[in-house]
C-alpha cells in the first residue's frame, strides 16, 4: 500500500514543482519596516494598557548582540519586530479540557451534508463556523499539509520538511504543550507508521505513543485493505485514553479513509459505503468522495458516543481539518459537490475546519484564514501561554490581518486575491481612494517572502531548541 501511496504522491509532487518551480534564492529577511501593519503596536498609551498579548517576556535585543550566527541573528530580528496577536474574548474558553484532533485526509466543506455525513453537519453547526477558510495545496501534499497544520510554519521548497525536522525541538506541539499540563498523549494513523518518516516526525512532536502499522496497530484492527477504515481507529484506540483514573488527554488522528481514488473498484471504503450514494445526483467519483468521507464521518461518531459513556464529552474538545483539497476529483467534478462555482486557483482549496465541544454556543467566524492559523487559534482558545510571535500563522479570533498563503505565493488577503502566475490583483471588496494595488501587492508578497524564509531558517537551524536554550527554559 505504501508502494501505491508514494507513486501517487510523487507524480503530484513533480507536477507541482513543474508548475511552480520556487527555490528561494536567499536565506535574508527583507527590512523588517516593510513586513507588517503595525496597528497593533501604534496605539496610544491608554489603548495599550486595555489589550494584553499571547507573548513571552523575551529580551530581543540582548539575544540579538550576543548572537554571532546571522541566521539566528535573523530569525531574532523577524521576531523582534513583529507583531503579537491580542487575547480576546475566546482566550481560555477551552482551558483544562481533553483535546481530539483530526488531520483528515481530503476533507473540505465539501464533505459536509446534513443527510450524508450529519455528525460533521452537527459539528459544524455547533461550534466554530469557518466560511472563509483555505487549505491550500502545498508541494508534499499530505505530509506538507499536516506539518503546516501542527506546527504554523511554511514547509521548506525541496524538501519532505515534515521528517527534516524529525530532529528539532518543538515547543507548540500539542503534544509538548499539554504533556507540560500534565496530559497524556497518543498519536495513531491507519496507515504505514513510516510512510514520511512519520514515525520520528511524532515522536519529535512529543506523543507519548504511536499505533500505526509497524507499532502495532495492526494487531488490533485490519490494516490490509486499502485505504483502511477510520472507523475501525476510532473502535480500537479510543479505551487507550478513555477511562476511570486516566486523566487528561490529547489525542491525535491521521487518517487515511478519504483518501482517492474515489472509484467503487479498488477503494475499500467507497465499496463499503457505495450503497449510501450510489443514488446522489453527481457523478460517480464525487458520490465516491462522499463515501470515502463518510467513514471519517462516523468514526467522529463513533468518537462522541465513546466520550459520552466514559463521561467526558462536555470535558472534550474535537478539531478536524483537511491535509488538501481533494485532487482526486476534478474541478468539474468537486464544483458538483460545491454551493458556488469554484475556480481552479483559489477556491478548488476552499475549506472549512470544525472546532467543537458539546454545548457550546456556535460562533460565526468570518475572517479569512487557513490551515496555516489552526495552531496559535487552538493554544488560545485553551489558554495557553505562548508567543504568537513564533508562529507563521495568527489566531483567527484576534484582530489581525488576515492572509492565505499558496505555495506558489499567490496569496487571499481581506482586500482581494493575488494570482502570482497572472500577475492579477482580484479586489474582493470596495477599496479606498487613493489604493495602490501594486504597492500593496510588493508590501504583501514581501510578507509572505520573510515568513517562508523564517520558515526556513526555524527548520534547517532547530531554531526554537536554541532560543529555550537562551532563554533558559525547560526542554525535554
Amino acid at each position: 500500500m505504501a508502494n501505491r501511496m508514494g507513486i501517487l504522491t510523487t507524480m503530484r509532487i513533480d507536477l507541482q514543482r513543474t508548475i511552480t518551480g520556487f527555490e528561494e534564492k536567499s536565506s535574508e529577511v527583507m527590512n523588517p519596516e516593510v513586513q507588517f501593519d503595525s496597528k497593533n503596536q501604534t496605539e496610544d498609551e491608554t489603548e495599550i494598557m486595555q489589550v494584553e498579548y499571547n507573548k513571552l517576556d523575551i529580551d530581543w535585543d540582548t539575544l540579538i548582540s550576543n548572537e554571532e550566527n546571522s541566521k539566528i541573528k535573523n530569525i531574532y530580528e523577524y521576531m523582534k519586530n513583529a507583531p503579537a496577536t491580542n487575547k480576546n474574548e475566546y482566550t481560555g474558553m477551552f482551558k483544562g479540557k481533553n483535546l481530539v484532533v483530526f488531520v483528515a485526509e481530503a476533507f473540505t466543506d465539501l464533505a459536509i451534508d446534513k443527510e450524508i455525513t450529519p455528525t460533521l453537519y452537527k459539528l459544524y453547526n455547533e461550534g466554530f463556523q469557518f466560511d472563509n477558510f483555505y487549505t491550500p495545496l502545498y508541494p508534499v501534499s499530505t505530509a506538507d499539509g499536516e506539518y503546516i497544520t501542527d506546527t504554523s510554519l511554511l514547509p521548506k521548497e525541496g524538501t519532505w520538511s515534515i521528517e527534516a525536522i524529525a530532529k528539532n525541538y518543538i515547543p507548540y506541539s500539542y503534544a509538548n504543550v499539554f504533556e507540560d499540563l500534565g496530559y497524556s498523549s497518543q498519536a495513531y494513523h491507519d496507515h504505514s507508521a513510516k510512510y514520511y518518516n512519520r514515525h520520528k516526525y511524532i515522536a519529535a512532536m512529543g506523543y507519548n505513543s504511536y499505533l500505526a502499522r509497524g507499532t502495532g496497530l495492526e494487531k488490533r484492527m485490519n490494516l490490509d485493505r486499502w485505504p483502511s477504515s477510520d472507523v475501525d481507529m476510532i473502535d480500537v484506540t479510543t479505551s487507550d485514553y478513555l477511562g476511570e483514573g486516566k486523566g487528561n488527554f490529547v489525542a491525535y488522528y491521521m487518517t487515511v479513509s478519504g483518501h482517492l481514488n474515489y472509484t467503487k473498484v479498488g477503494n475499500n471504503i467507497v465499496n463499503k459505503n457505495w450503497d449510501i450514494v450510489k443514488n446522489l445526483p453527481h457523478s460517480s467519483k464525487a458520490n465516491g468522495y462522499l463515501a470515502a468521507q463518510l467513514e471519517l464521518d462516523r468514526a467522529v461518531e463513533l468518537l462522541i458516543k465513546r466520550l459520552e459513556e466514559a463521561g467526558e464529552l462536555d470535558n472534550t474538545v474535537i478539531l478536524i481539518s483537511g491535509d488538501h483539497y481533494p485532487y482526486g476529483l476534478t474541478l468539474s467534478e468537486i464544483n458538483e459537490l460545491s454551493s458556488f462555482e469554484r475556480d481552479d486557483t483559489f477556491e478548488k482549496h476552499h475549506s472549512t475546519a470544525l472546532i467543537w465541544n458539546n454545548g457550546m454556543e456556535p460562533v460565526k467566524v468570518e475572517k479569512i484564514g487557513s490551515s496555516l492559523d489552526l495552531l496559535p487559534t487552538m493554544l488560545n482558545l485553551f489558554g495557553v501561554e505562548f508567543d504568537s510571535r513564533l508562529l507563521m500563522g495568527t489566531d483567527l479570533m484576534a484582530e489581525s490581518d488576515p492572509l492565505v498563503i499558496y505555495s506558489n505565493r499567490s496569496f487571499i488577503t481581506d482586500y482581494g486575491k493575488y494570482s502570482s502566475i497572472t500577475k492579477n490583483f482580484e479586489p474582493t471588496k470596495e477599496l479606498e481612494d487613493g489604493f495602490d494595488s501594486k504597492e500593496y501587492v510588493d508590501k504583501i508578497s514581501g510578507i509572505i517572502y520573510n515568513k517562508f524564509q523564517i520558515s526556513k531558517l526555524i527548520l534547517e537551524n532547530d531554531f526554537y531548541r536554541k532560543l529555550w536554550e537562551s532563554m533558559k527554559w525547560k526542554i525535554e
